[in-house]
C-alpha cells in the first residue's frame, strides 16, 4: 500500500493542544473550483483564535481572520498550495483545511 506524501493530501488539521499554534501541511487547492476550504474553533479561554491561509510558493499570506467560536468558509481563485496557520490562539484550538468542503 503507497502512503502519499503530506503535500498531496485532500484535508489536513491541526490542534494548539496546550499550546497556542499549529500549522497544517500544505494542500493543494480545488482543480476545477480553485478554492480552499477551512474550518477554524476557538478553543478554552476568552482569546479566540487568529488564523491565516499562507501560499507555499510565494509565502504570501491569502486570507487572515479570528474566531470566537468557529468559522466555516472557503478563499477562492487559487492555484497553489496552501497550508492553514493558527497563531495566538486559546488551547485546544483546532482548524482544518482541504480541497473540499470541510
Amino acid at each position: 500500500m503507497a502512503i502519499s506524501s503530506p503535500a498531496l493530501a485532500v484535508t489536513d488539521s491541526c490542534n494548539t493542544g496546550n499550546g497556542s499554534s499549529c500549522n497544517t501541511f500544505y494542500i493543494n487547492a480545488n482543480y476545477s473550483s480553485h478554492r480552499i476550504y477551512y474550518n477554524v474553533c476557538a478553543g478554552n479561554g476568552t482569546i479566540g483564535a487568529r488564523f491565516r491561509i499562507r501560499d507555499q510558493a510565494n509565502g504570501v499570506v491569502v486570507k487572515t481572520g479570528s474566531v470566537s467560536s468557529c468559522i466555516t468558509s472557503y478563499v477562492g481563485g487559487l492555484y497553489s498550495l496552501y497550508r492553514l496557520e493558527l497563531y495566538n490562539a486559546a488551547p485546544s484550538s483546532r482548524g482544518t483545511i482541504g480541497s473540499t468542503a470541510v
